[in-house]
């Protein structure tokens, strides 16, 4: 381990939060909030006299704490906020390593709002197996070149050197990985918590596979009241389950055997409730266990802390922005130059003969090669043809392509009448409900002959050869929320009577209906379930 100190800086939503520690232990921390208007460097780009003067401000108010705390080392860790920074996940088909960035830059401009050229972005790959066919899952994480530059400069104006930028959630991760609060041989969820905000990690091998970030409370200007509150923790839980079925779907071969709730109160009813409802472990963080001695320390400096320990940890290497260790090293290097003047004639001309000995030798060995080598190529280019001048990575991905579309069309199904559902449902839903999911569920195998008629003999039909199962989710909205109760009921009566419904299912009812908060409304979600 190093002997010497290092710094962690994280920007949060109120201010620099900066954490000295040395060999795994928090040594110091200090927070330096920001200016009355709360203007952060990533919302604008120097476009006024005002944001300049603004930002030299607080370069200025940065350099005073530095030097007040008697800190001499320069050399910082920059942790950035996770609503710049832009991550995605995508599948590509396996390719040697050397071509896996020309394949990655191709893919990534799927995925990202903003030309590759003016993005700052790092990746980290995963191979795994789909259908025994290997297969590369990427983790693309992506800022703004503007964005990072105004962060960057802040800090170098108070004549700090930034040494390494990541995002806020590796930071969070690695400080988990260091306490041996997650390990790093488990896929965990990892809730963070932050006053009105919200953000799951889906992390596995200490890798972030999935962040997505949502809101806590109905209204910002709300003080935030923890999630023993109902409706919060309601919220809360949807938002989990919902993240979770989405990485389930994208990553069959994983499964997420716990969660862990980061908050800086105590959320003991919320945790019992997210283990009761999503059927994993869940527990909360103890506060002791990370800031040693510190019992009022604000959870904000956790990723202020984790980025404290880059020097003493490799995890998430692949996706730091910014990494100017090589740099130092080679300076480390400079030291030993070589300097002829030193060396006197005697020691100069053996030395200068053997040189000369060598590229002799090794222009004629690689004259040699070169002449082998340029043979294989032309009889390679005439077995290729037209393809001679495509990249390897180009005909990998085509062939790629190819290869799932014949899959997808080999696993089609030719035949299906499922799709009356969908009809009826769009035309008997009452204004102010609608749908989430309709999911439906029957034997792949066997045909579905659909029998029921519009009319009187609807109820007496022939019963399908596969007869399915539906479960339809979905929300209601009025301004009077004793009236959406109403609304449920009237689609729950209208799906009951209506023919098509009646001519296959015997069993129509109301699974559950609660209340709770979308996009700061009060609505009403429902589950319907239709079996026969």
């Amino acid at each position: 381990m190093s002997d010497k100190s290092s710094i962690g800086v994280l920007w949060g939503q109120d201010g620099l939060y900066f954490v000295e520690s040395l060999q795994l232990d928090l040594k110091q921390s200090f927070f330096i909030p920001w200016s009355v208007d709360k203007a952060a460097p990533g919302e604008f780009a120097y476009k006024s006299d005002k944001d300049s003067m603004r930002m030299m401000a607080l370069s200025s108010t940065v350099q005073k704490e530095i030097q007040a705390r008697h800190i001499t080392f320069t050399g910082v860790v920059l942790s950035l906020p996770s609503k710049d920074i832009i991550f995605r996940s995508f599948v590509i088909p396996w390719v040697q390593h050397q071509e896996i960035k020309a394949l990655i830059d191709y893919e990534a401009v799927k995925y990202v709002p903003f030309p590759l050229k003016d993005l700052t972005y790092a990746h980290h790959t995963l191979v795994f197996s789909e259908n025994n066919v290997k297969r590369i899952r990427v983790v693309f994480v992506a800022i703004q070149k503007e964005t990072l530059e105004n962060y960057c400069s802040v800090l170098e104006q108070a004549a700090l050197k930034i040494d390494v930028v990541e995002p806020e959630s590796l930071s969070l991760i690695r400080i988990l990985l260091s306490k041996d609060i997650i390990k790093p041989d488990q896929t965990i969820a990892i809730i963070d918590i932050r006053d009105q905000s919200g953000k799951i990690l889906m992390v596995d091998q200490g890798v972030p596979l999935f962040v997505r970030e949502f809101k806590i409370n109905a209204a910002k200007e709300d003080p935030f009241i923890g999630t023993s509150d109902p409706a919060i923790s309601a919220g809360l839980i949807n938002e989990v389950r919902i993240s979770l079925d989405y990485f389930n779907r994208q990553h069959a071969h994983l499964q997420v055997s716990r969660a862990l709730l980061v908050a800086s109160q105590n959320e003991a009813q919320t945790i019992t409730s997210l283990s009761a409802e999503l059927g994993i472990a869940c527990e909360g963080i103890d506060h002791s266990r990370l800031f040693k001695n510190i019992e009022t320390l604000k959870m904000d400096f956790l990723p202020a802390y984790g980025a404290s320990l880059v020097p003493e940890s490799t995890i998430g290497e692949d996706l730091f922005f910014r990494d100017q260790r090589d740099k130092r090293s080679r300076a480390r290097l400079a030291q030993y130059t070589f300097n002829p003047a030193t060396l006197g004639l005697a020691t100069i001309i053996p030395i200068a003969l053997l040189c000369a000995a060598l590229i002799a030798g090794a222009y004629y060995y690689l004259h040699q090669g070169q002449s082998q080598i340029h043979g294989q190529i032309q009889e390679m280019k005439q077995k290729l043809g037209a393809a001679a001048d495509q990249e390897e990575s180009q005909i990998m991905m085509k062939s790629g392509q190819k290869k799932k579309k014949l899959q997808d069309l080999r696993s089609a199904r030719l035949k299906s009448e499922m799709s009356v559902f969908l009809q009826v449902v769009s035309k008997i839903l009452p204004p102010g409900a609608w749908l989430k999911t309709l999911d439906l569920e029957y034997d792949n195998n066997q045909e579905f002959a659909f029998k029921a008629a519009a009319g009187k003999n609807a109820a007496g039909a022939k019963p399908p050869i596969a007869v399915p199962k539906i479960m339809m989710e979905g929300f209601a909205y009025l301004p009077n929320t004793n009236e959406q109760f109403i609304l449920v009921n009237t689609l729950l009566k209208n799906i009951k009577e209506h023919a098509v419904f009646k001519g296959v299912f015997s069993k129509i009812k109301l699974e559950s209906v609660s209340t709770q908060i979308l996009d700061a409304y009060n609505v009403t979600s429902f589950k319907i379930r239709c079996e026969p």
